[in-house]
């Protein structure tokens, strides 16, 4: 009788190469942000892929868990825009610059934040973005007085 091992089958986790969204930064009442890249899946489903948005990625020296980044928030409804390479969803409300991790069957993307994500590109070469800075529309001098 022969005994017959078990087959591992493991696949490569998935890899951001770029951010698409309409603007040079993001609305800080947030808007839908499509991520490029690879190993991304072909399903939508909520149990095999899911996209975070987060304050600080691990690099790529660290481990890919989230440990070192939470609480991620989550980029609501993704969806895929292109088999494997392209994943859409609607970014939460937010301020400053923030990193996108994308998780598919349990394995996490591994990101380096670019430095330049505030270049006037509608395309990141990372998978940082910036949301909108404020803007003070107007300051009163007058102080109140009491009656």
């Amino acid at each position: 009788s022969s005994s017959s091992s078990p087959i591992v089958l493991s696949y490569h986790p998935p890899s951001i190469s770029h951010l698409l969204h309409p603007y040079e930064r993001i609305a800080t009442t947030g808007a839908i942000i499509t991520i490029m890249g690879s190993n991304f899946s072909s399903s939508s489903s909520p149990d095999v892929i899911s996209v975070w948005v987060v304050e600080d990625a691990p690099s790529s020296s660290s481990s890919s868990s989230f440990s070192s980044v939470w609480p991620p928030t989550p980029c609501r409804a993704p969806y895929i825009v292109q088999q494997h390479t392209g994943i859409a969803c609607y970014l939460p409300e937010g301020y400053g610059i923030k990193n996108i991790i994308v998780s598919v069957g349990g394995q996490s993307s591994i990101i380096n934040p670019s430095s330049s994500s505030s270049s006037s590109s509608s395309s990141s070469s990372s998978s940082s973005f910036s949301y909108e800075l404020p803007i003070i529309e107007s300051i009163s001098t007058e102080l109140p007085t009491e009656g």
